[in-house]
């Protein structure tokens, strides 16, 4: 009976997956100033474990996505439109199979984030492969510099 047990236990034990295993993800989630310091980037994480970015604040408030091919997207706002979107974390130190929608010229791109220290968000945005790209370093907000009117926790989801 002892064995049995002993056995049971052991075989739960080795099946489970240990944390070792898995490698923690880089604490990636937060608001952070853009390049340019005209917007927050707010990066989430979704049910499905999916990392996601939502412009919170613009510095001009009433900005509008003007550079949209799609003519009927031209007037919806800037501010709450996620435009970093589905990347993975690969396991090691980046999130990778992104999309990133730059507003500024209504592209899509591919991407990929990685987080250097605590405070900065490398983002690379590329054509194809990420040789033909640019990388944005953006700076977490820290929390006596956010604008007013900017919630300081992340939206839940």
């Amino acid at each position: 009976m002892r064995l049995d047990l002993a056995m049971t236990l052991l075989s739960i034990s080795m099946a489970a997956p240990s944390a070792v295993d898995r490698p923690a993800a880089p604490a990636i989630i937060g608001d952070y100033w853009t390049e340019d310091r005209e917007g927050i980037a707010r990066i989430f994480r979704d049910d499905d474990g999916l990392i996601h970015g939502e412009l919170v604040w613009t510095k001009e408030k009433d900005a509008t996505d003007t550079e949209n091919p799609k003519k009927e997207l031209r007037d919806r706002p800037l501010r709450g439109l996620v435009f970093l979107s589905d990347f993975r974390f690969n396991g090691k130190d980046k999130y990778v199979g992104g999309r990133v929608y730059a507003p500024d010229n209504g592209t899509t791109y591919r991407g990929h984030m990685k987080l250097e220290g605590e405070d900065r968000l490398l983002l690379r945005g590329f054509v194809g492969i990420s040789l033909f790209g640019r990388t944005a370093t953006w700076i977490r907000v820290k929390a006596e510099d956010y604008p007013d009117g900017v919630a300081l926790e992340p939206v839940a989801r």
